[in-house]
C-alpha cells in the first residue's frame, strides 16, 4: 500500500523503506505522527511485533491518521471528477493548444541546454586565455653566478 493510499484511508503506516523516495516519505510520516519506520537492515521479529503493537494500541497514531485523511479528502472535486473535467476541457478547446508546453518547439540543442553550455565554456575559455602569463618562481629568484660578477 502506498503512502497516499494509507493517508487517504486514514490508517497508520508501518513503513520499511527500500529505495527511491520511500525513506523521505516514511520520515515525513513519522514526523507527522501517523506511522513508524523499520530499518530493513536491522529488522527483527521483536521490532516488527513492537511496532505493530504500538500502531494498533496507541490511539495517537490512528487519531493522527484520521486527521491526515480528512485534510487529504478536503477537495472541491474527487480525483475522478477532476480527470473528467480536464479531459472534457481539452476536447472542448480542440486539443487546448494554449496549454501546450513551448519546450516542444525548441531545437534539440536548446532543449538539452547545449547552447547555454557552449556560451559558458566560451566565456571560461576567453577569460582563461586573457590572463597574462605568469613567470615561474625560479626565474624571479635567479642569483648571479661567479662568472657573471665583475672582479
Amino acid at each position: 500500500m502506498s503512502t497516499l493510499e494509507a493517508s487517504y484511508h486514514g490508517v497508520p503506516i508501518l513503513g520499511i523503506p527500500c529505495f527511491g523516495d520511500q525513506h523521505q516519505n516514511i520520515l515525513r510520516v513519522q514526523e507527522s505522527g501517523y506511522g513508524l519506520a523499520l530499518d530493513l537492515t536491522n529488522i527483527t521479529e521483536t521490532s516488527v511485533a513492537w511496532s505493530l503493537d504500538e500502531l494498533l494500541n496507541n490511539l495517537r497514531y490512528s487519531s493522527k491518521a484520521r486527521q491526515i485523511s480528512q485534510v487529504f479528502r478536503d477537495q472541491p472535486q474527487t480525483p475522478m471528477e477532476r480527470a473528467v473535467f480536464w479531459t472534457e476541457y481539452v476536447l472542448r478547446h480542440d486539443g487546448a493548444a494554449h496549454m501546450r508546453s513551448s519546450a516542444l518547439d525548441l531545437h534539440w540543442f536548446q532543449y538539452f541546454l547545449l547552447d547555454v553550455l557552449a556560451f559558458v565554456i566560451l566565456i571560461l575559455f576567453r577569460n582563461h586565455s586573457l590572463r597574462p602569463t605568469q613567470m615561474s618562481l625560479p626565474l624571479l629568484f635567479l642569483t648571479p653566478t661567479q662568472s657573471d660578477c665583475p672582479s
